[in-house]
């Protein structure tokens, strides 16, 4: 999987360099990796709160979370965050969504604009063979994957559409099925006569 970061370090005077790293995109539901420093502080302890707020005027706080940054952690955490999936955000796929995500120093706030992503894991199929003749079988298999590529959890139950399609682009059968703990399987037998 590949995963990008950006960086946001505020620079002061005489101050320590305060870093909020976060992926490029956060996925919606699943949980996500914040880190925060401060590079050549020595002092006490450093609170910092971070939250997650709407985009575009910020007038709803999603999350927030208390972090504490000590010489024992060398002023560096590396903490998870998860945004609910419910109804602070448009049903609309196509469109793009964002928040600001911050992280509050004593002495200042970091803020950044961060995409949204409604992405809920990975469908793999698998067959028994690639090709098939009339009268044969189609076996397959149908997982069902969280972001993490590890199997959908027994609590979570996906509808998955599954179509059958001949070399003509027609679809010849057509089944909805309940996902459940990630993997399913079906046949479907090819008529003598296609």
């Amino acid at each position: 999987m590949d995963v990008k970061l950006l960086f946001l370090t505020v620079v002061l005077l005489s101050s320590p360099f305060l870093t909020l790293c976060d992926p490029l995109f956060v996925l919606v539901g699943s949980s996500e990796n914040v880190f925060v420093e401060a590079q050549d502080y020595s002092g006490g302890d450093l609170n910092v709160m971070i939250s997650v707020k709407k985009f575009p005027k910020k007038e709803m706080e999603i999350l927030s979370k208390s972090v504490t940054l000590t010489a024992d952690n060398s002023f560096q955490i590396l903490t998870d965050i998860m945004i609910p999936d419910n109804s602070y955000f448009s049903n609309n796929p196509l469109e793009k969504q964002y928040v600001f995500l911050q992280a509050k120093f004593p002495t200042v706030t970091l803020e950044k604009v961060v995409m949204l992503s409604f992405q809920s894991g990975y469908i793999f199929v698998q067959t028994d063979k690639p090709i098939y003749t009339p009268a044969s079988i189609v076996r397959y298999r149908i997982f069902s994957l969280t972001p993490n590529l590890t199997p959908r959890p027994v609590t979570v139950f996906m509808l998955i559409s599954v179509f059958l399609k001949n070399p003509q682009n027609i679809t010849v059968s057509s089944e909805k099925i309940f996902s459940v703990k990630g993997m399913n399987s079906g046949r479907y037998i090819i008529p003598e006569i296609a």
